[in-house]
């Protein structure tokens, strides 16, 4: 049954998603009854690989969302925790590049085709890191949009996203379009950067005229 969770939210059937209906489930897994489905589907929910959410409507009505982990709990640790090695690093690394001569290559936003989430980073070599993340993804990743930029411009739209993080350097947009996001984003950090230089430059200029 988690097979077939995993390929519904991978593939589709003549241009519709994968049923999985209770129906579906006990004729895909040969079961004698419906009812063994939700016994599965308990037992799933007990080792993790599925977790139960519940929402009520205004009348009070309850609808129960079944949402699919990929991973099991311990896999989804040891990957939390390989994570969070890998974005300390990436900090120590990018905390030295800025503190040292900036090398100026290219920021990526780089997702599937549609959908809210999105991956913002830096990188010397975009293609080459665009088929470093497509060779652990499970899904069609495209580079959606790049420009040049440094570790400086990456941090200050990891802070200005912060709050969208999912993990790592994932961000989920919401209703919102990542690439737009980040096209604004890169303009307002570039603007006032340029409005700091400019108000330094002038504030220096009228030091000396006074001395």
């Amino acid at each position: 049954m988690h097979q077939l969770a995993l390929q519904r939210s991978g593939f589709t059937e003549s241009g519709e998603e994968i049923s999985l209906t209770p129906d579906y489930c006990a004729a895909a897994l040969h079961l004698d009854t419906v009812d063994q489905v939700e016994q599965i589907r308990q037992e799933l929910v007990e080792i993790g690989a599925f977790e139960n959410r519940f929402e009520s409507d205004s009348n009070g009505a309850s609808t129960r969302t079944t949402i699919l982990h990929e991973m099991s709990p311990p896999q989804r640790k040891e990957d939390d925790a390989r994570t969070q090695r890998i974005l300390e690093l990436e900090d120590h690394d990018r905390r030295k590049s800025i503190d040292s001569k900036e090398f100026t290559g290219n920021i990526y936003v780089i997702g599937q085709s549609g959908s809210s989430i999105a991956k913002i980073g830096y990188s010397t070599d975009i293609h080459k890191r665009h088929k470093g993340l497509q060779s652990s993804h499970p899904h069609l990743l495209e580079l959606l949009w790049h420009t040049s930029g440094d570790r400086k411009l990456e941090y200050a739209l990891h802070e200005k996203f912060k709050k969208l993080r999912v993990r790592g350097e994932w961000y989920d947009f919401g209703d919102l379009d990542p690439v737009k996001s980040a096209k604004k984003a890169v303009k307002q950090i570039r603007a006032a950067a340029t409005q700091t230089r400019t108000g330094s430059a002038a504030t220096t200029t009228q030091d000396s005229s006074e001395s």
